[in-house]
This record gives structure tokens, C-alpha cells and sequence, in this order.
């Protein structure tokens, strides 16, 4: 049974990727505040904005506005695939950084280069108007 259980998560994981990378700049826009897993709570974690950029009233999958780590990544920033299930994200200013979510949650880790440490990184509410 354990077997089948296995076998029936591999297979819908399977179907959903698709999907799940067509969705990975949608799920990716909004507010973030960002912590190293070994970093003690502060009053000031640092905050990754990424907003959508549109083109024809369509979201982009390409292309991305970001700001974050106290301006330290700003402006438009194309996105694209890398190793291990992360996608880069490369801005205007700043280095490029990557971002891998985690599916059902609202939550993401971020690494700030290729072999950096990862952020786990938890969206934060939208503000009501």
C-alpha cells in the first residue's frame, strides 16, 4: 500500500509540474520578509518585493520587478531556469539571486548566489484598501 502511495504522489507531482512552472512568476509576486535559517529574530528581516510585469494585459513569465535586501537588487529583472529547481532572477542593479517555491505554501526559499546560503523567506499579507 505504502508502494501505491508512493507511486500515485510521483505521478500527480508529475502532472502538476507543468502548471506549477507556468505559475512560478505568479506565485512569486508579492512581499516577502526573509530569514537565514540560523538568524536570530530582528525587528528589521530583510524584504524582498517582486511585483508582475505585464505586457498586453498578460503577466509575463520572463520578466519580473524586483526590490529587496535594502535595495541591494532593484529594477526589472528577466527570469529564467537553473540547476536543482531554481529559477534566477537576474535584475538591473544588483547580482542575480534565486528563488525556489514551495508548492501549497506561502512560502519560498531565496539564495542571494549559486552557492549561498538559502532564505527562507514567508509572504506577507496584503494590506486591505
Amino acid at each position: 500500500m505504502k508502494g501505491r502511495a508512493a507511486l500515485m504522489a510521483a505521478v500527480l507531482a508529475a502532472v502538476a509540474a507543468p502548471a506549477y512552472a507556468q505559475d512560478a512568476v505568479q506565485f512569486m509576486v508579492g512581499a516577502w520578509e526573509c530569514r537565514l535559517p540560523d538568524q536570530a529574530g530582528s525587528r528589521t528581516p530583510p524584504i524582498l518585493y517582486i511585483g508582475a510585469a505585464k505586457s498586453g494585459g498578460e503577466v509575463r513569465s520572463d520578466l519580473v520587478e524586483v526590490d529587496g535586501f535594502a535595495r541591494a537588487v532593484s529594477g526589472m529583472a528577466r527570469v529564467g531556469t537553473a540547476d536543482g529547481g531554481w529559477t534566477q532572477v537576474t535584475p538591473d542593479a544588483g547580482p542575480p539571486f534565486y528563488v525556489r517555491p514551495e508548492a501549497g505554501r506561502a512560502a519560498m526559499d531565496v539564495k542571494r548566489s549559486a552557492d549561498g546560503a538559502a532564505y527562507r523567506c514567508l509572504r506577507l499579507p496584503y494590506p486591505k484598501s
